[in-house]
């Protein structure tokens, strides 16, 4: 019994170590960051795709009704008073493009946030022409 508890007290020891060292808090930090500034894109398109095909009320409910299990009722509540402030009936070209550009932006730079702690995790190094080549960064996103 000894032995386990000195054990797992190294192992947590270590991991927090660790943990410390690689800053994951900062990783954290930067993709929920972007994650939350897609949000509301990702929520407009969903809803003007949904109500293509299902009625609006339903969609709203149903959006409405899995964002409280998720965050709780006050910010589910403050997330569709918000969209439906918007005017998602009839979106226009230029709101479309805006948040179809906002949520591709922000979703490919979680997706690159998460590269980054996973890379510094592993502790392997992203490619030197990474940094030079536009093309290159653009399709790893």
């Amino acid at each position: 019994m000894h032995r386990k508890v000195i054990f797992y007290w190294k192992l947590l020891k270590e991991s927090i170590i660790s943990f410390v060292d690689k800053d994951m808090l900062t990783h954290a930090a930067a993709i929920s960051y972007y994650t939350v500034f897609s949000l509301p894109s990702m929520l407009l398109i969903v809803l003007w795709t949904a109500a293509q095909f299902y009625k609006e009320d339903a969609v709203y409910d149903a959006i409405f009704e899995k964002i409280t299990a998720l965050l709780g009722e006050q910010t589910s509540n403050q997330i569709m008073s918000t969209i439906q402030k918007l005017s998602v009936e009839e979106p226009t070209w230029l709101s479309t493009v805006i948040a179809i550009g906002i949520l591709l932006f922000f979703a490919t730079t979680v997706f690159d946030a998460m590269r980054t702690a996973l890379n510094t995790i592993d502790k392997v190094e992203a490619p030197s022409s990474l940094k030079k080549n536009i093309w290159m960064l653009l399709r790893l996103r």
